[in-house]
């Protein structure tokens, strides 16, 4: 059995450069001396998690007054609560007038710690998340998961001017090469051509440029270089919207605000291939971080951030409910589950309500953490 703390032992600032015997004066506040110990680091001891931002170490039992403390290689140290406090006060600096006295060693326990806390978690909460019963899991629909995570993408992609695309062009250009040595070839391929981009899809409209129909001028990807063997370029354009006879393509040159574009499709001499919905991030994924080609750091997180979102659990927002229950040795916080992650741009929406253990009764994994909600 895998025991886990149930609550901390939680001191002021002031008092934080000793656990017993120590004299020390702060700022030195990293050791700590348990009775009958030598003076050991702070460090060595499970753990110091944060709690409202003031440091405490991990208890693991209590009888009275006296607490069992660990150190992270398995030993056992038991404190006695009251000749901390009274160490405290004996030891305490002097006050001036007016000052209040600090706070001296104090035990909380798990179940005050997290109710009214400002809660984070580690781990995918959702199959975690029980009725009152604590049995019954509360599901939380398929769809309403699969609409938030596409609102996130969707908001990510408004972020960086983007969209999915839903079709590309396939652009084949031949190619004249020769070899003219052991490791290099020269030639040259012909050019792709050109289409009007306009502002709107209206040729009446503001014209931008003569787009070249290559991916380094139209947002898209080389699928295929040409090479002696292969006398032949591939690349594939990416097209965003489709209206009648225009589609919505992106410029790669330009500043980023008169980068959206509209082209006429009988512009365009080559075919139009269509992508099936659930093709549509993968595709644009790997135009943004295609492999063996370097792509900057903005793409590259960007990619790597739609790839998170669409593949990873949802990370949701969890706030205290302000009660808790005992069952089988785990603790239970009942929890608000709110819509967006903690510092999310827009505002999170309750959920519902629901309870979640402290540790994963599986895992034994810490699902919950407490944090100072500071953005």
């Amino acid at each position: 059995m895998i025991l886990h703390e149930i609550g901390y032992l939680i001191v002021g600032s002031v008092f934080q450069c000793w656990l017993a015997g120590s004299v020390m004066t702060c700022p030195v506040d990293n050791k700590v001396k348990p009775a009958n110990v030598a003076i050991e680091r702070i460090e060595d001891y499970e753990s110091t998690e944060v709690h409202y931002e003031v440091s405490g170490l991990a208890v693991f039992d209590k009888k009275d007054d006296s607490l069992e403390i660990r150190k992270k290689n398995g030993q056992k140290i038991r404190v006695s609560l009251s000749e901390l406090k009274s160490h405290a006060e004996k030891n305490a600096p002097k006050l001036k007038e007016n000052e209040a006295a600090p706070q001296p060693w104090q035990y909380e326990s798990l179940e005050e710690i997290v109710k009214n806390a400002m809660l984070g978690h580690e781990v995918d909460i959702v199959p975690l998340l029980k009725k009152d019963d604590l049995k019954t899991p509360l599901v939380i629909p398929k769809t309403q998961i699969e609409n938030l995570k596409l609102k996130r993408i969707n908001e990510l992609l408004q972020a960086n001017q983007m969209s999915l695309p839903i079709a590309y062009f396939e652009i084949a250009t031949k190619c004249t090469y020769r070899k003219i040595s052991d490791t290099q070839t020269q030639g040259t391929c012909a050019s792709p051509g050109k289409a009007v981009a306009y502002r709107n899809p209206d040729r009446n409209s503001e014209k931008i440029l003569d787009a070249s129909l290559t991916w380094a001028h139209l947002e898209g990807r080389p699928t295929q270089m040409g090479t002696v063997s292969v006398p032949e370029n591939k690349e594939e354009l990416l097209v965003f919207e489709e209206h009648g006879d225009w589609v919505r393509m992106k410029l790669a040159v330009l500043q980023e605000s008169k980068r959206t574009v509209w082209i006429n499709k009988k512009d365009i001499p080559y075919k139009m291939v269509s992508i099936a919905s659930e093709d549509r991030m993968k595709t644009l994924i790997h135009f943004l971080n295609p492999p063996n080609v370097t792509s900057s750091s903005k793409n590259i997180n960007l990619a790597d951030n739609l790839k998170s979102i669409s593949e990873s659990s949802l990370d949701f927002d969890v706030d205290s409910a302000n009660e808790v229950k005992w069952l089988d040795g785990i603790l239970w916080v009942k929890v608000t589950v709110r819509s967006q992650p903690h510092c999310a741009v827009d505002e999170s929406n309750p959920l519902g309500t629901a309870w979640l253990p402290y540790i994963d009764p599986k895992t034994k994994k810490k699902v919950l953490s407490w944090y100072s909600r500071g953005c």
